[in-house]
Parts: structure tokens; C-alpha cells; sequence
């Protein structure tokens, strides 16, 4: 190392002191290991760097990672659609280079745009219709994020994840490090993500709005958890011409499920697990 200021030279390249910090603290302040991985990240960056967009247009087109402006802080945010990633088939030639490319095309975008003093940012993973997530994309992905982005995410928000399973879904998160694991939280609701991230509701993708059944639901839907043996009621407006929806989804539990219409345009709905 040879220093500069707040710059350092590191093999040829210069560094500044926010970028030693993060490889210092993933090593676990280790200055011959964070050496190596510095040195690693820097030759992936003389291969890699840069990604023009038209390799990898077509994943922002088709929504699979998506870039939302800036949130909480002033941290620029980004999505990851699950759903759309696993319809991908990873066993065609490229396919996986070119997504992985994307994701950095999207933090190298991020990175030039943070503010000053800002240098991290907020991922959303869009969870809707998901059952497991993709397994090989997210081993790949995490892989390249910690080897060259160390540090980098402030913070991971998955959505919609029930409380009551939220249990479970960590236990599938086994293939993050255990750092990254400590920053991820779990919301229910779009209003949730948006508390999360410092986004407002329009900022989100409109894909978020949909749910595993239907993925042309309105913004504006209301999640309920309801505990065994709990009562909820709920109570919406509605107005001439307007269709509602409800959709139950239940874990070793039935569901009894009561509506009744009340005055003044408005429908009580009472569900009992």
C-alpha cells in the first residue's frame, strides 16, 4: 500500500479509504486477507468492467432487475423480480453470464450515482409467486456481490413474506453469509416495503402489486396475518362499480370467513382462523 491523501495505491490502481474499509471489515479488519481479496476484486474488474447496456437489456426489459431511484438516506435502490429469474432456463449457454452481468451493470450504476457520503445501497426481493427461490442465480449473484461489492448493501428487504413463515424462509437463506443475513427484513405489505426503503408507493415496480394468484391486483391491496384462533375485521369502502377480491392463503389452518355489506358503502369482512 502506498498512500495519498484519502487515496491509496494498490496494485497500479488506486483505491480511497472507504473501499479498504469495506474489504478491511469483511476480513474481519485481516490486512493480508483483505490484501488477497482486494487484489482478486481488481483483476475481476480489469476482466469485467465494463457492461455495456446492450448485453444486458433485455433482463431490465423483461423486469427482471430493475433500478428505483433513491431511497432512505439518499441510497439508490434496486429489485430483483424471484419470479421472473425462475423462469429462466440457466442450463441455456450465457444465460447466466448475461444476468450476472446485469446485476453489475446495475451496481456500477448505483455506485456512480450515490451522493456524497453515501456508499451503500437497498435491494427489494420480489418474492410474489415464489415457492423456492432460484437456487443457482441467487449462489451466483451472492458470490460476485461479496467478492467485489463487500459491504455494499445497507439493507435487503423481502416482500411479501407472512410473519408466520417467516421462520421458515430464513432457513432457506442458508447460501447468504451470515453478515448479509443480519440486514435482510421481512414485510407483508407494500406499505411495508415502502416504511423499508424510504420509497413512496409510486416509486415502486408495478409487478409488486400483484400476488401469486394474479399479477394484475391493484396497489392499494391489504394484507391481513391472522394468528390461530385469532378474529379479524376489516373494513373497505366500496363505491358503484367497484370489484373486490379476497385471498385466503392458510398453513395447518382453516379459514371461516364471514362479509356483510353495512351502511354508508361499506363492506365488513370478519375472517377466523
Amino acid at each position: 500500500f502506498l498512500t495519498s491523501g484519502r487515496w491509496w495505491r494498490f496494485a497500479n490502481e488506486q483505491v480511497d479509504d472507504a473501499t479498504l474499509r469495506r474489504y478491511l471489515f469483511t476480513r474481519s479488519w485481516s490486512v493480508d486477507g483483505a490484501a488477497v481479496m482486494l487484489n482478486n476484486s481488481l483483476k475481476w474488474r480489469r476482466d469485467n468492467l465494463p457492461v455495456r447496456l446492450e448485453e444486458v437489456q433485455t433482463v431490465f426489459d423483461e423486469r427482471k432487475v430493475v433500478l428505483l431511484g433513491q431511497g432512505e438516506g439518499q441510497r439508490p435502490v434496486f429489485a430483483l423480480n424471484f419470479l421472473k429469474l425462475l423462469s429462466v432456463d440457466w442450463k441455456e449457454e450465457g444465460a447466466m453470464d448475461r444476468h450476472i452481468r446485469a446485476a453489475v451493470y446495475c451496481s456500477e450504476e448505483m455506485i456512480a450515482a450515490m451522493p456524497e457520503g453515501v456508499d451503500t445501497w437497498i435491494a427489494v426481493v420480489n418474492c410474489c409467486g415464489i415457492r423456492l427461490p432460484p437456487a443457482s442465480f441467487l449462489q451466483e449473484f451472492t458470490k460476485v456481490m461479496k467478492e467485489n461489492y463487500p459491504e455494499r448493501a445497507h439493507k435487503i428487504v423481502m416482500y411479501p413474506v407472512p410473519r408466520i413463515i417467516v421462520a421458515l424462509v430464513q432457513t432457506m437463506m442458508v447460501v447468504i453469509p451470515e453478515k448479509t443475513r443480519q440486514k435482510v427484513s421481512f414485510v407483508s405489505s407494500l406499505e411495508g416495503v415502502c416504511e423499508e426503503t424510504g420509497l413512496s408507493m409510486d416509486m415502486l415496480p408495478d409487478e409488486m402489486a400483484g400476488t401469486p394468484a394474479d399479477f394484475e391486483v391493484l396497489k392499494g391491496a391489504t394484507a391481513l396475518d391472522i394468528a390461530a384462533g385469532g378474529t379479524v375485521i376489516h373494513r373497505h369502502p366500496v363505491f358503484a362499480g367497484e370489484t373486490m377480491r379476497w385471498e385466503f392463503r392458510a398453513i395447518e389452518h382453516t379459514i371461516s370467513f364471514r362479509l356483510r355489506f353495512a351502511a354508508g358503502d361499506v363492506v365488513a369482512a370478519a375472517a377466523v382462523a
